[in-house]
């Protein structure tokens, strides 16, 4: 299994309504410190495969499909591997980060740690 973890923001340069009304509430509650705010969407999804490269492709038709608006809004997401039933997996075993200004990884970050199967 692996776990798609997509964030979705409005492009640089594309008016942020919300984001506008988020600072000027902060602001009037006292946090002036904040000098922009942007407003995203944050979404997790479970996929029933073990393939990153399958996932990679699957997660990016989803974006451009349905998740984001990609004339007004970019996307990125990270994949992780994830435990299945009868085994077990270090949950920074094994990451990838993809970015919707590229058509491949930004970086894959393998950490220390074993990826177990099967309970072995």
């Amino acid at each position: 299994m692996i776990k798609a973890t997509v964030y979705v923001t409005i492009k640089q340069g594309v008016l942020d309504p919300q984001g506008n009304a988020v600072q000027g509430a902060l602001h009037s509650m006292g946090f002036q410190e904040v000098s922009k705010a942007r407003v995203g969407k944050y979404i997790e999804l479970e996929l029933g495969t073990d393939d990153f490269a399958e996932a990679e492709n699957r997660v990016k038709a989803m974006c451009d499909k349905l998740l984001a608006n990609t004339v007004i809004e970019d996307y990125r997401f990270e994949l992780e591997a994830t435990a299945q039933q009868g085994g077990s997996v270090n949950p920074a075993a094994l990451k990838q980060q993809v970015s919707s200004g590229s058509s491949a990884a930004l970086s894959e970050q393998v950490s220390e740690g074993n990826l177990e199967e099967g309970g072995q």
